[in-house]
């Protein structure tokens, strides 16, 4: 029977994924820009796209990092805290920054704007999140207070 911990442990293990994907990406990344030129009917980009990749990955690390302790957190049902609020926020934030640099390198790679488009989507879900788990946990604290 499926239960609140296969599903965390579900999730972990896709973080894991994510990390393991993550670092295979990484060599790979120069010659997957390279054949994008070939392609593509844009002029050479593969420079630019490779250093937008790669702070992408970067963003992608942290995320998924933050990612693991949320979970983690919620695993240990330590749930409406600070603490979550501020990974989630810092979550969003990554997202956001890649929403901007996939809008930034739009300039160049028209098709990046969809990437740009998800993850300040993606950013904006998550920030309504934070702002329920903050209100959430001004609750539990005012209920904490109560006699």
């Amino acid at each position: 029977m499926w239960s609140k911990q296969s599903s965390v442990l579900l999730s972990k293990g896709l973080i894991i994924l994510g990390f393991i994907m993550t670092a295979i990406i990484i060599p790979f990344v120069p010659s997957c820009a390279k054949f994008f030129d070939t392609i593509s009917d844009e002029k050479p980009v593969w420079v630019f796209l490779s250093v937008v990749i790669y702070i992408t990955l970067v963003l992608v690390v942290v995320l998924l990092v933050m990612l693991f302790k949320l979970l983690h957190n919620i695993s240990k049902e330590i749930v409406f805290v600070n603490k979550n609020t501020n990974l989630l926020r810092g979550i969003s934030w990554c997202c956001f920054l890649i929403a901007f640099i996939y809008l930034i390198f739009g300039i160049a790679i028209q098709a990046s704007l969809l990437i740009a488009f998800v993850a300040g989507f993606m950013g904006l879900i998550l920030r309504i999140l934070k702002n329920v788990f903050a209100e959430a946990v001004s609750i539990r604290e005012e209920n904490d207070y109560t006699i």
